[in-house]
């Protein structure tokens, strides 16, 4: 999940979005009342005094909400005004996209209401990781392919995998792997676990998972390094290249 914290705007940036806003009328943003309970982190007061302009500040706010206060409901509330305030914040997309993807988790106690809305949940959360990554998100595309996962959407999974392969995400090189292997490609899903070697793993590790926990042949592991090798999604610097 990408929860990095933004740096605030600057006064004159601050200022020349407040002429923007009057400008386009294109903000007319009303924050929730002030919470106490912000009161327990040093930098939230003045965030939300800058909220009324600057969508760093109200992103921010929904982190401390998801992260530490685990008011999810809250976090939703904020990460929407900081969308309001910039429609390319691909942070905040990429976090509601997380909460509405997990929200299940948060209501264990509605287990059929829960079940009831669980696919629009992923509707939403496809929605918002299409948003980031189409922002520049750089986590959005490997979250987006593990909800196609998860609907058994496969061949949507794989171009999402893929797709976050080519941005250099190595931990779609594992859920893609996976993926293969779960539908007895052991080719490919060698391919992918081999170009894991030094990203970050050690070789030996590689190798004896894929013969001795997934039992896949030794031609089936020489073959998925030469594909490896060939491969026009796996970036040159993420290949392995040191021979099986």
């Amino acid at each position: 999940m990408y929860k990095t914290i933004k740096l605030l705007l600057s006064t004159l940036l601050i200022l020349t979005l407040n002429t923007h806003a009057e400008t386009t009328k294109a903000l007319e943003y009303s924050k929730p009342p002030y919470d106490q309970i912000l009161d327990d982190y040093p930098r939230a007061k003045s965030w939300y005094q800058m909220a009324n302009d600057d969508s760093a500040a109200a992103y921010n706010i929904g982190l401390i909400y998801q992260d530490h206060i685990k008011d999810y409901k809250k976090a939703e509330v904020w990460y929407k005004k900081a969308l309001e305030l910039d429609s390319a914040n691909s942070d905040a997309m990429n976090n509601l996209g997380n909460i509405f993807e997990d929200f299940k988790e948060y209501n264990k106690v509605e287990i059929w209401y829960r079940k009831a809305i669980a696919l629009n949940n992923n509707t939403k959360a496809i929605e918002y990781y299409k948003l980031a990554d189409k922002n520049g998100n750089l986590k959005a595309a490997n979250n987006l392919a593990l909800v196609y996962d998860k609907l058994k959407k496969y061949q949507k999974a794989i171009y999402w995998y893929e797709k976050a392969i080519k941005k250099e995400n190595t931990n779609a090189l594992k859920n893609l792997g996976l993926l293969y292997h779960q539908q007895k490609d052991n080719i490919n899903a060698s391919q992918y676990y081999l170009a894991m070697i030094g990203n970050p793993y050690k070789k030996e590790r590689i190798i004896n998972f894929l013969k001795n926990r997934w039992k896949i042949s030794e031609t089936d592991i020489k073959k998925g390094y030469e594909l490896q090798l060939n491969s026009k999604i796996i970036p040159e610097k993420l290949k392995y290249k040191g021979g099986i």
